[in-house]
């Protein structure tokens, strides 16, 4: 039964992953109702796509779900598992955004105790894609420009 619940989690993170483009690029073809403006509009936001919903999949279930999996079976604690998900978080944030990657510990953390509480890979994938979208729309908004909250 452990070998089918593997697969449904694959499964899953496959559909999230490619089931919102594909029903995107077919609302643009009936709204649209031209092919030019589609390939346009996605590539336009693809960032989006990518920072709210690729990259927080991709990044729990590697740095969450699979690190649990490889602490299981080597037989780290929890506390071991929380270090090495963390550390490896932030240290793959070092590459493209520096320094100020290391503010990325607490969220990190926050993330790793959550998944430890709840074993559930899709509450920190959520937790994750609400969290990108609020930094997305900051970025977005006047404070991102002016570094002020006004």
């Amino acid at each position: 039964m452990l070998f089918f619940k593997q697969y449904v989690l694959l499964f899953s993170v496959i559909c999230i992953l490619i089931l919102p483009r594909i029903l995107i690029f077919i609302e643009y073809i009936f709204l649209q109702k031209g092919c030019k403006n589609i390939l346009f509009l996605y590539k336009k936001n693809r960032v989006i796509i990518d920072s709210i919903v690729s990259y927080p999949l991709w990044e729990e279930v590697n740095f969450r779900f699979y690190i649990y999996q490889f602490c299981i079976f080597w037989g780290y604690n929890q506390f071991q598992f929380l270090l090495l998900s963390t550390l490896a978080f932030v240290v793959s944030h070092i590459f493209y955004q520096g320094n100020s990657s290391v503010i990325k510990i607490i969220f990190a953390s926050a993330l790793a105790v959550v998944f430890i509480v709840t074993r559930n890979v899709f509450i920190t994938i959520l937790i994750h894609n609400v969290f990108n979208f609020y930094v997305y729309m900051i970025k977005v908004t006047k404070y991102g420009d002016s570094g002020k909250w006004s």
